[in-house]
């Protein structure tokens, strides 16, 4: 068996490295928070959860450079959060997401992990535009994107409810 592809990238106090199954439980506690996953795909248990971050590995696997990558806070070493990078089902080009414990929101982790991500989009991938979807009622995720430097650009239907589709170009 081959070794995980360790394509990450890092920020002043963030580290950006994909995802392992042993970080189930990092994982699980942000997709089965409501608070988090509030538009209702929140995971139930941990083995459901498991099953759902092994499914995410492998289609990351497929893709380097792409992917799920865990948000790890220098300071403590702990998984705080996901940033995605991943072909965008409901766009051409590549989608750009962020997830993160309820318990660090307010912290800035969120937009300097994006930041951080749309630099290695366009530095080390040479994207050339990068998409987001944004639930309209999603204040802090709008923040976000205005934040990493996303403007919106239209609507677009994503997983069967109306998202904001918010876009950056490269430059």
């Amino acid at each position: 068996m081959s070794e995980r592809p360790t394509v990450g990238f890092e920020s002043e106090r963030l580290v950006m490295r994909p995802w392992t199954i042993a970080d189930a439980e990092a994982f699980h506690r942000i997709w089965a928070d409501p608070r988090v996953i509030f538009w209702g795909s929140a995971s139930k248990t941990l083995e459901e959860t498991r099953g759902a971050l092994g499914r995410v590995i492998a289609r990351c696997d497929e893709q380097p450079g792409l992917g799920w990558f865990a948000v790890v806070d220098r300071a403590t070493g702990e998984s705080v959060g996901n940033v995605v990078l991943q072909p965008a089902p409901f766009h051409a080009g590549v989608e750009i997401g962020w997830h993160f414990e309820h318990r660090v929101w307010g912290r800035g982790y969120a937009t300097e992990a994006a930041r951080a991500a749309l630099a290695h989009a366009f530095d080390a991938l040479r994207l050339e535009q990068i998409v987001a979807a944004i639930l309209p009622d999603n204040l802090r995720s709008k923040r976000v994107a205005e934040k990493a430097g996303l403007r919106p650009i239209g609507m677009v239907t994503h997983a069967s409810l109306l998202h904001e589709l918010w876009e950056i170009t490269a430059g």
